[in-house]
């Protein structure tokens, strides 16, 4: 592990937050990929009973990843939007600016696009 400290700021959590969702999108992505490489090598019905659980723990794991990433979505919006409806939510501060949440928003628009298209698939 490069740092032994956590960056208490705006920059250490864009890192943190950067570093979480690709690690999250490459866990996911492998999941899917050893699924379908799964699913290509199920043939019969013996198949299925004897390698189904691999295939479905691989789904599992990308659905907990795809969930993964929602959560920082969901986080990263309760950070930009304050909500006054309650004493928990978020509110934007000094700390972000217009670029940023500008950034954050084109983020949310990929992993939104990028949820549709594997709907699709």
């Amino acid at each position: 592990m490069e740092n032994k400290k956590v960056d208490i700021s705006v920059t250490g959590l864009e890192k943190l937050l950067d570093k979480s969702l690709d690690s999250f999108h490459e866990e996911r992505d492998l999941a899917l990929e050893r699924y379908r490489r799964q699913d290509e090598m199920m043939q019969s019905a013996d198949d299925f009973v004897l390698q189904g659980k691999f295939a479905v723990d691989y789904l599992k794991i990308a659905a907990d990843r795809s969930n993964a990433i929602f959560n920082i979505a969901k986080l990263v919006k309760d950070i930009i939007y304050k909500d006054d409806s309650g004493p928990n939510k978020g509110s934007s501060g000094p700390g972000v600016g217009d670029n940023q949440k500008s950034e954050i928003l084109k983020l949310l628009k990929e992993i939104d696009d990028k949820k549709d298209e594997e709907k699709t698939e």
